[in-house]
């Protein structure tokens, strides 16, 4: 194979390394403590989880172009910010911070719905943010773990030229983001239109 030809190899590389374990470690202690934290919010009419609910299942009327554009960029920001944040000091700990603070968020969406709708809440958070997070939340482990070993193997100056050697690996990403962000845009509309929403 040519040097400089995009190569799926180093998707295994990086699923395989320290560095994605390190990620997935801290995924799965902010998908805990936001489940833990949900499950412990009163349930009460008026409060914010069920806000936050009816946020989460809202589908758009209509697609446009800003629908478009603000599921994209939902859908690309956390690993966009794993890229960016691996390219400065402590990148360690802000993208740990960063992968925590997006297991939290998730677990506590899903606890939001879950504690709004009693058991069609588990149709209702696979629909909106289950399935889609099984494309979006694998780009992200695998954005920030590549970032995380470009920065390890490279100085300051490096990092961008290091991330280069994880061109397949930022294509899978990639294609991952949009199939989540497809996921969100046509398929969740459908689902939550079975259901009446």
């Amino acid at each position: 194979m040519k040097q400089g030809a995009l190569s799926f190899s180093d998707v295994r590389r990086v699923r395989d390394s320290p560095a994605f374990v390190f990620s997935l470690a801290f995924l799965l202690c902010g998908l805990l403590a936001g489940s833990f934290t949900g499950m412990h919010i009163p349930q009460n009419d008026g409060t914010y989880m069920n806000s936050l609910a009816e946020l989460l299942t809202q589908s758009p009327a209509m697609l446009s172009w800003k629908t478009v554009l603000s599921c994209i960029g939902c859908v690309a920001a956390w690993p966009l910010a794993a890229v960016i944040l691996g390219s400065g000091p402590g990148r360690g700990l802000w993208i740990a911070l960063l992968i925590a603070i997006r297991g939290f968020l998730l677990s506590f969406a899903v606890a939001a719905i879950l504690q709004q709708s009693g058991l069609r809440g588990i149709y209702l958070s696979a629909a909106t943010t289950g399935v889609m997070s099984l494309f979006a939340l694998p780009a992200l482990l695998l954005l920030a773990s590549a970032a995380l070993m470009a920065g390890q193997s490279a100085g300051r100056n490096g990092y961008w030229k290091g991330l280069r050697q994880y061109t397949g690996t930022m294509a899978v990403s990639l294609l991952l983001l949009l199939a989540a962000a497809l996921w969100r845009l046509f398929v969740t509309p459908m689902l939550l239109s079975i259901v009446g929403i």
